[in-house]
């Protein structure tokens, strides 16, 4: 089943990591929200920043090369990039798809000297930036995309961060640990064609937590430094997979183990759920605290199945040939696989194994009488 969708409709985008006011019902262009960069040109991009700002131009030199290098390790982890995930189903996209990859390759210029793709400011306004700022509510800060050539795939734009102590009295506070890092990654997203999707780096509410200030430094590098937080921000079904879960035994749990293994479980029941990169291959580990057990588990492709996201994730927008402007995006963030496995005494039994992350939560389920029965859930641990 293809993952990608491709359409004509309108698709409201999201900039900024505080909400726009409003909610218009405005036709949107198709390339709203798209990712800024398509290709492998370098991005050229500068900096300017307030005396005041506590950050060197180094230090956020540094930073952004960080945070370009994490997302563009993301985007290979989960093979956004790869021609799968491009085919738009056209010879002319399919063959040359290295023009169509997200970008995430910079270059840094001295000075901002209009040569620049993007334009960072740093504790710092501009006419340009106050006029973006009006279309946000207490931003801390927002990526605005200015202009875009759809036939290129290539934009121009800007990124503030707003002042220290700006918003409120306390916020936003550059020098607690690890914010600024986390901003930029946010709005960075945002360049890449992310909407806003919770349990991730790219939620809603990150300029509430970038505002907490009571956050341990642990909490706050597991927040600011990682894309993915409960949920996948994209789940890969082609990419390997490793999801454990040590769970307290209860009444389902009992029921399936003793369905699967052909006994009551000893202690608590710990499942695993490994697969390769190869499609169609699984393996269900069952075990207790004396033994385990492994099952494994046969996919059909054309058995899985996605759960649509609330936002665009890596969406991009061309001008494809003999055509008008043309869209294409994801917008998941679960997946589900029926699959076929071997109960202790030899009877098969088909299960739903639907995952959303490699940290949050899983389940899976018999089908009984068609229908899906609770087998097993929990919350999955590394």
């Amino acid at each position: 089943m293809k993952v990608l969708l491709m359409s004509l409709i309108l698709l409201v985008g999201f900039h900024a990591s505080a909400d726009r006011k409003g909610n218009g019902a405005d036709n949107v262009p198709v390339d709203d929200g798209a990712a800024w960069f398509l290709g492998s040109q370098p991005i050229k991009y500068c900096i300017v920043k307030a005396n005041q700002f506590p950050f060197s131009d180094s230090a956020i030199k540094n930073l952004l090369e960080n945070t370009f290098r994490t997302w563009a390790s993301y985007l290979d982890k989960k093979k956004i990039n790869s021609p799968d995930f491009m085919g738009y189903g056209r010879g002319d996209v399919t063959a040359n798809f290295n023009q169509y990859k997200i970008n995430t390759r910079i270059e840094y210029l001295e000075n901002c000297d209009g040569r620049e793709d993007i334009k960072f400011y740093f504790g710092i306004n501009s006419v340009l930036t106050q006029r973006y700022k009006k279309d946000f509510s207490n931003p801390v800060a927002f990526s605005q995309r200015i202009s875009y050539d759809a036939n290129a795939g290539w934009g121009k734009g800007l990124v503030w961060i707003a002042p220290s102590l700006s918003v409120t009295k306390n916020s936003p506070n550059w020098n607690l640990p690890y914010r600024l890092q986390g901003t930029l990654l946010h709005e960075v997203g945002h360049i890449l064609g992310n909407g806003h999707v919770e349990g991730t780096i790219m939620t809603r509410r990150f300029a509430e937590v970038v505002s907490q200030s009571d956050l341990s430094e642990a909490a706050a590098k597991h927040f600011f430094t990682q894309i993915d937080h409960s949920k996948e921000l994209y789940v890969c079904e082609n990419c390997a997979v490793d999801i454990s879960s040590n769970m307290k035994v209860k009444d389902s749990e009992i029921n399936a183990f003793k369905a699967f293994i052909g006994r009551d479980p000893i202690g608590k029941v710990s499942i695993r759920i490994v697969s390769s990169a190869t499609k169609g291959v699984l393996i269900l580990m069952i075990g207790d605290e004396t033994s385990s057990w492994n099952l494994p588990l046969k996919i059909g492709s054309e058995e899985l199945s996605r759960t649509e996201g609330e936002s665009p994730i890596f969406k991009k927008a061309i001008a494809l040939r003999y055509g008008s402007n043309q869209s294409k995006w994801l917008t998941t963030n679960s997946i589900s696989y029926s699959a076929q496995g071997m109960r202790h005494n030899g009877e098969v039994v088909t299960l739903v194994v639907t995952r959303n992350d490699l940290h949050a939560q899983f389940s899976l389920r018999f089908i009984e009488e068609g229908k899906p029965t609770l087998c097993f859930s929990g919350q999955a641990a590394n």
